[in-house]
């Protein structure tokens, strides 16, 4: 599907990404300022009352000179009397914050009167740099603090991190979700707030990487089960962590899953098919530094053993990410038949799931 909702086509008056996005949270935190704007500000450590939210000016892309006479445009400010002085800058991709953009920023903050002053930065992934060298935030925030604005000024956010302070906000699960659009495909009224909030996170999490919840897509776009071929390695983690890494970047999602094990003698049930595990959420064209950010995929890549093995992975290739329910052991595993060779032939195969209830050996899946 290619639908177009109000954020995307809102985004057609934006030469990029980032300032679509950084437009859109701006909307956002305008329009719901009793909710998801006292919550980021608070996770920004500008806490306000919901009662003095309704007179900050939220604007976009307001320009001003910096230190060096060059015009600056920062994606966003907030500003509140002299209260509070805010503002943000947004990076999608790997397009890296600069110490000259930060420099520039925090000079310009330094000139205000507000008693509360923040510089959000915003990133998709880790893309700090002085110079030509790529550094962390706290040494890039160091660059300016407390040399031009006070400890404390500069916070740093993952786009993630504001998509979780906007769901928690609106109360947006995904079983809200679901029950929403049940109420829309039956032409039912449903809160406005997470209506708009629901529509801002699909364009977003489409945008940087296409994530599928699976148990909200509509019957006719996932098949029943999905055959995934697996080496000793990939196993271990489809059983340790409940993930496993399909081949078929962009390929149609599966509601289960159901694991070969190869040969591999890493591998506990080599030759069969012994486990199958419900899928819960896909993220395809991901790379593993985006995947790392993720907070659903935490407990896999702070295993020493997986970060180990994934670093030497080209780090802009794109992936194929599928987070699942405990794998099931069958109570009688499917070994191959006669027809050995279909073990070259299954990786993303997709069959029923009576079929494979009712096999006896793989060769009945063909």
């Amino acid at each position: 599907m290619n639908d177009l909702n109000l954020f995307s086509l809102h985004g057609r008056y934006f030469e990029d990404d980032e300032n679509r996005f950084t437009a859109n949270v701006l909307f956002m935190l305008s329009e719901f300022r009793s909710t998801f704007l006292v919550a980021f500000l608070e996770r920004c450590g500008a806490p306000l009352p919901a009662s003095s939210c309704t007179g900050i000016r939220i604007r976009f892309q307001v320009p001003h000179k910096s230190a060096s006479g060059d015009v600056r445009i920062p994606d966003g400010e907030i500003r509140l009397d002299d209260d509070l002085h805010l503002l943000l800058e947004a990076k999608v991709g790997g397009n890296p914050l600069t110490a000259g953009q930060i420099t520039d920023y925090a000079t310009h903050l330094a000139t205000s009167p507000a008693r509360n002053m923040k510089l959000v930065c915003i990133t998709q992934m880790d893309c700090f740099c002085i110079g030509s060298r790529k550094v962390s935030f706290d040494e890039l925030k160091g660059e300016v603090e407390p040399a031009i604005v006070p400890a404390g000024t500069c916070v740093w956010l993952r786009w993630f991190e504001v998509l979780d302070i906007l769901k928690s906000a609106l109360q947006l699960t995904p079983d809200q979700i679901k029950k929403d659009r049940r109420r829309i495909a039956n032409g039912k009224s449903v809160a406005y707030g997470r209506r708009i909030g629901a529509l801002f996170l699909e364009e977003v999490e489409t945008t940087m990487y296409d994530k599928k919840e699976i148990d909200l897509l509509p019957h006719g776009e996932i098949e029943d089960v999905v055959l995934a071929v697996q080496n000793g390695w990939f196993m271990d983690v489809a059983l340790r962590h409940r993930v496993w890494f399909p081949n078929n970047l962009g390929g149609r999602a599966a509601r289960y899953v159901a694991h070969y094990e190869t040969a591999d003698r890493a591998n506990p049930n080599p030759s069969q098919i012994a486990y199958i595990a419900r899928n819960r959420t896909m993220w395809n064209r991901i790379t593993i530094q985006e995947a790392r950010t993720v907070p659903e995929l935490q407990h896999v890549f702070s295993d020493p053993r997986v970060i180990e093995d994934v670093a030497a992975w080209p780090p802009e290739s794109k992936h194929c990410i599928v987070l699942t329910d405990e794998p099931v052991r069958l109570r009688e595993p499917l070994q191959l038949g006669d027809k050995r060779f279909l073990a070259r032939i299954m990786p993303g195969r997709f069959v029923s799931l009576p079929l494979l209830y009712n096999a006896h050996t793989i060769d009945d899946l063909y």
